[in-house]
């Protein structure tokens, strides 16, 4: 037996995380709605956009336009507020069947190019314990 065995945050990163439940992140213009439906639904459109040269040439995975978006305060205030949604709908889902549950996220903006695309990079940077995180832009790359 010479095999070592790696220790267990190691082993997690390794395998095991389909057991565990996935947080869908998903950044997505206004229209059309979601389907199938998220569980929690947040509106970007009362944030202040990015300066036109920026919406321009950077979308929401620029860490640019992040850190243009980090440095509001109402910005960082909803994205506050958001995440504690998040959490406590986490603590209400079926944790004794983890496998295969899914918790859909869907957070808009006009476009969905900006303003929600920088919020969903944002959350899918931090740590969600007993979570596995998957990202969707949805309307990324649709024009006007």
């Amino acid at each position: 037996d010479n095999e070592q065995s790696l220790p267990d945050p190691f082993q997690n990163d390794l395998g095991g995380s389909e057991n565990l439940p996935t947080l869908v992140l998903i950044s997505l213009g206004q229209a059309p709605l979601l389907d199938p439906p998220a569980h929690l639904a947040f509106d970007l459109r009362s944030l202040p956009n990015p300066p036109k040269h920026l919406r321009d040439t950077h979308n929401g995975t620029s860490k640019r336009l992040q850190e243009w978006l980090g440095y509001d305060a109402r910005f960082r205030a909803r994205r506050d507020t958001i995440q504690g949604d998040i959490e406590a709908a986490m603590t209400r889902s079926p944790a004794a069947e983890p496998s295969g549950y899914e918790l859909r996220v869907g957070i808009n903006c006009q476009m969905g190019r900006h303003r929600s695309v920088a919020m969903v990079e944002g959350f899918s940077k931090m740590s969600w314990p007993g979570w596995q995180v998957r990202v969707e832009h949805r309307d990324i790359h649709k024009k006007r």
